[in-house]
């Protein structure tokens, strides 16, 4: 199967509404980024995932689209059911009980990675190795800030169309906010199945 999409990155400083750089600022710039060109279209869902990589007091900013956007370029993804590959994700470690959002222990985060990587159609060959990246502020919990952890893990794919639509839309409930994006890890190259 072949994913074509279109991406872009920009090293940027995100302008802030407050103090510091929430989730909603990012948000609210990856928006600007893609509607550049259009900024009066109206969309019936968010037309892109993004990322969010803090680089010293700048921010790279990844966004990729099924759509062209200007300063995109085109890109394919091509795979089938069993080729591995090691991805990398940048997510927040939380769960829901009873409608509230907590932090689990540490030791339950490759089982958070696992369910994320289920739903895109992917199996995990080991734990992810992961790595914190940032706190980033949650204006809507009253600026409390929120860990962000990056995480790679190599996975067999075992769904090419679960694959295809996260790879465009991304995993988790807080892709709108930069965190979901999944994406090879640097030096990962896909391995073809033996069958």
């Amino acid at each position: 199967m072949d994913i074509l999409y279109h991406e872009a990155s920009i090293l940027t400083r995100i302008p802030a509404r407050g103090k510091t750089v929430t989730l909603d600022d990012l948000h609210r710039f990856a928006w600007q980024l893609f509607t550049r060109d259009a900024p009066d279209t109206d969309y019936a869902r968010r037309p892109f995932v993004f990322r969010a990589d803090p680089v010293g007091d700048r921010v790279l900013i990844t966004l990729r689209s099924d759509r062209p956007f200007k300063g995109a370029t085109p890109l394919a993804l091509r795979y089938r059911t069993g080729d591995t590959l090691t991805l990398d994700l940048c997510m927040i470690p939380t769960r829901r009980r009873e409608r509230r959002e907590y932090t689990p222990p540490s030791s339950d985060w490759p089982s958070l990675w696992a369910e994320k990587l289920a739903l895109a159609g992917l199996t995990p060959e080991a734990d992810p190795a992961i790595d914190f990246m940032a706190y980033w502020s949650d204006a809507r919990r009253r600026g409390r800030d929120l860990m962000v952890m990056d995480s790679r893990v190599p996975v067999t794919i075992d769904d090419e169309a679960a694959l295809a639509t996260a790879w465009l839309d991304g995993v988790g409930r807080r892709r709108a906010y930069g965190m979901g994006l999944l994406r090879l890890a640097p030096d990962s190259q896909i391995t073809a199945n033996a069958a």
